[in-house]
């Protein structure tokens, strides 16, 4: 006779009158699937390991960055590989996933479509920026600010799932190899290495991909990632420009100089002038 699956309520994990539960999880080697469905929706990440999640009667291999968004009436189930299975898993009240979706149609709802379409991808620089995000949301579970910092998270979330690159053209790797190294300084500094490395490919394979889809070399897409990044650096801080420059990857200043007034259209000094003017309306000339 066959067992009913277990169903797991919100109410057991969440704080008193708490609208999520977040944990750590670590899951060893299991042949025993353990099963379940819940009265919520989740998702979960794979931060290290493997294993395999069977949902809807299959099973599908786990390793660190994949993403998946379960739905209450999902039965799932996971096992860890040889080596075990490091998760961290969020548990959200049903209200909450549902504002998600109202606020931001289209990128909100996670939890619709089939199995497939509710897995994603994580890349490295991703796995980072979410696992920064769980710390807050742990430190403010039970507590008065516990719904800002899940928004918070899952505002971040929405942030690493966008589409990168979105008018971008080119297969996906090469979207997101770009994209990651234009979010991260220290990548967009390190250059061509860094995103060789990130988009899996040779060389000559990178260079003929960007050549043919961008219009560009690996060269001037990185020159342009570094222009952009001391643009917003110049904006947002009070650093010298030196080190700025240095800082973007730039180890010629008179080079950084000319490159920066060819794509601004001014000294990187007047930009920062320009855009440390406090935005108010013109005088009104005195009658």
């Amino acid at each position: 006779m066959m067992m009913p699956v277990p169903l797991l309520r919100l109410r057991r994990y969440a704080a008193r009158n708490g609208c999520c539960h977040i944990a750590r999880n670590r899951i060893p080697a299991d042949e025993d699937l353990h099963i379940h469905r819940h009265d919520f929706p989740e998702l979960f990440w794979v931060e290290h390991g493997g294993g395999r999640h069977r949902i809807g009667g299959c099973d599908h291999p786990l390793s660190a960055g994949d993403l998946w968004f379960i739905r209450p009436e999902d039965e799932h189930g996971l096992a860890g590989g040889a080596g075990g299975l490091t998760i961290v898993n969020l548990a959200v009240a049903p209200p909450v996933a549902g504002e998600l979706a109202r606020r931001y149609p289209g990128d909100g709802d996670l939890w619709t479509g089939g199995p497939a379409g509710r897995r994603r991808r994580l890349d490295p620089a991703a796995l980072r920026r979410l696992g920064a995000a769980v710390e807050p949301l742990a430190r403010a579970w039970g507590g008065p600010r516990e719904r800002l910092a899940l928004d918070r998270l899952m505002l971040e979330l929405l942030d690493v799932l966008a589409a990168p690159a979105a008018a971008m053209p080119g297969p996906e790797w090469l979207r997101r190899a770009i994209a990651t190294v234009a979010a991260d300084p220290r990548l967009t500094a390190a250059g061509a290495p860094a995103l060789r490395a990130l988009a899996g490919r040779s060389r000559e394979h990178l260079a003929r991909s960007v050549r043919a889809h961008l219009g560009v070399t690996v060269r001037d897409l990185l020159r342009d990632l570094r222009l952009e990044q001391a643009a917003r650096a110049l904006r947002l801080g009070d650093g010298g420009i030196a080190g700025i420059a240095l800082d973007a990857g730039f180890a010629n200043l008179s080079g950084f100089y000319r490159r920066f007034r060819a794509r601004f259209g001014c000294t990187p000094l007047a930009y920062r002038r320009r855009h440390a003017e406090p935005l108010r309306a013109p005088a009104t000339p005195a009658g």
